[in-house]
Parts: C-alpha cells; sequence; structure tokens
C-alpha cells in the first residue's frame, strides 16, 4: 500500500491544544464517539514534534492561553513558513478573544482549518468543527478509529473451554470489534470457531464480559491472525470503556513516537521572525 493509499483510507489525526474544560468534554463525547482520531495536547513545547512525525494532521489551538496574541501568530506563522510542515491544517479557537485581535492574530497567517468561537452551546462549536474536518477529508474511508495493541501486554481476551482457559494478546481494536494473533499450535482449536461466547476482554486494569463473531482466521508470518467482530447487542458501558481505551491507547503511541526529541523551548511572545521575501 503506498502512503497515498493509506492517506486516503485512515485519514489525518486530529490535534486539540486546549485547556479549555467545557471543550475537552465536548470532544471526548462528541467527536471521538463520531469516529474521528482525536488527540488533545497540554504542552505547546511538543506540538512542533507531534507534527514533524505526522505532518498531514490538523491542528486546532485554543488561543485564549499561553501566548500573547503576537506571540500565536508569531507560534503559527513558524508551521506556516516551515517546508516539513506544508501538509499542515490548522485552525483557531477562542471563547474571549475580540474581533479586533483576532483580525491582528490571523494576519498573514494560513489558516486552512479556520477559526471557530467557543460557544457557550458546545454543540455548535462541535458541529463548525465537524464541517471542517470533513472538509478536509479526515475520516478518510474508515469507519472506525482502531489502537495497536501488540506492545500493550495488558490486553488480552481469555475464555473458558471446557476445563482450559484459553487466552491471546490483542494486535489492534476499534469498538466494533478485535483482531487476536496466535502460535499455529492454537490453530486446530481456533480454526473452524464461528462465535467465541462469554469470554472477557482486559484493558488494561478493566475487564468486560464480551463475546466475539469470529469473521476470518489468516496466515500472518509464522502464527495467524483472527478477526472477530462485537455482536450488535453489546452493552454500551462496554463499548464506552473499549472508546475511552482506543483513545487513550492512541495518546500513548503518539508520545511514544516523540520520546527522546527536545521539546521547543522558543519564547514565541518575544522571538523575532524573518520577514518574507520581497516578491
Amino acid at each position: 500500500m503506498t502512503e497515498a493509499e493509506k492517506k486516503l483510507i485512515y485519514g489525518k489525526k486530529v490535534l486539540f491544544f486546549t485547556q479549555d474544560n467545557q471543550l475537552i468534554s465536548a470532544i471526548k463525547t462528541r467527536l471521538i464517539e463520531m469516529e474521528y482520531e482525536i488527540y488533545i495536547l497540554n504542552n505547546i513545547k511538543i506540538i512542533k514534534n507531534v507534527l514533524s512525525e505526522n505532518p498531514e494532521s490538523i491542528l486546532f489551538i485554543t488561543i485564549d492561553e499561553r501566548l500573547t496574541i503576537q506571540g500565536w501568530n508569531n507560534f503559527i506563522k513558524s508551521i506556516n513558513k516551515d517546508v516539513e510542515f506544508n501538509t499542515t491544517h490548522i485552525g483557531l479557537l477562542t471563547g474571549k478573544i475580540s474581533n479586533d485581535k483576532m483580525s491582528m492574530l490571523k494576519a498573514g497567517l494560513n489558516l486552512d482549518a479556520g477559526c471557530e468561537q467557543i460557544e457557550q452551546d458546545s454543540e455548535d462549536t462541535i458541529r463548525h468543527i465537524v464541517k471542517t474536518l470533513d472538509k478536509l477529508n479526515a475520516k478518510g474511508v474508515r469507519q472506525y478509529v482502531r489502537a495497536s495493541c501488540i506492545t500493550d501486554k495488558s490486553t488480552e481476551i481469555f475464555w473458558l473451554d471446557g476445563d482450559k482457559m484459553r487466552r491471546f494478546q490483542l494486535v489492534d481494536i476499534s469498538t466494533v470489534g478485535l483482531a487476536i494473533q496466535f502460535e499455529d499450535k492454537h490453530y486446530p482449536i481456533l480454526q473452524g470457531m464461528k462465535l467465541i461466547p462469554n469470554a472477557k476482554l482486559a484493558l488494561k486494569s478493566k475487564q468486560i464480559p464480551i463475546s466475539l463473531d469470529i469473521q476470518i482466521v489468516k496466515k500472518a508470518g509464522n502464527g495467524y491472525i483472527m478477526v472477530g467482530m462485537f455482536p450488535l447487542e453489546v452493552k454500551g458501558s462496554s463499548i464506552s470503556i473499549i472508546r475511552e481505551y482506543v483513545f487513550s491507547r492512541l495518546h500513548e503511541l503518539l508520545m511514544e513516537q516523540i520520546a527522546g526529541r527536545r521539546p521547543d523551548e522558543t519564547n514565541y511572545n518575544n522571538v523575532v521572525l524573518s520577514a518574507d521575501p520581497a516578491i
């Protein structure tokens, strides 16, 4: 699969730099439920590191705190000017800044993800953000966000098979299903299975009862991958736990991506950026 095909399928990461608790709550209850790949950041010093690893992301910045108007202009302009980030989409969110100050801040900036007021009714804000995300094809063609679990040994599915306990590590998980991997020796047991009833799904410290409709078993490397879907009647509370795990796991993986990178210590309130070249 080419990079262009991956981008078409998997869409874009959606990053929010914000300390607005009402907005954060709305993001978690609405955008994540709508299956956008959402990340909430609270440290300005890591934003460029995250974008360096994921330059095609959509970045929304709440500009009511941390920097001055000129500081935010400097910060965003430094991203706009860097060729490394020429595929990054930036939008602004504010609940406090006047129209005059917003005009000053936007001067000379490329803000193709727009500028939105954080409304008292957070649903209005979310509605405007969703329009922007859809315009920028944030979802791609996928319908559900998956998180890789291959390095998270706290995740597994297990069930009692006669007098034996079967336990398998997860490969990945979404709110509609999961994949597990197993060695050749387990193939005689699992091949031909259509349903795993009365299983338990372990996601870090939480365990939830689950059943799994088996869709496919296929050869993968030195073992096999089994893909299963959750039945439609699975409890909403169980789906909420899975969704929260996916959200937190994706954030963990993002932090792993930038581990070891130096934070951005620039004082954007005082920095002097070079002028645009004359045409």
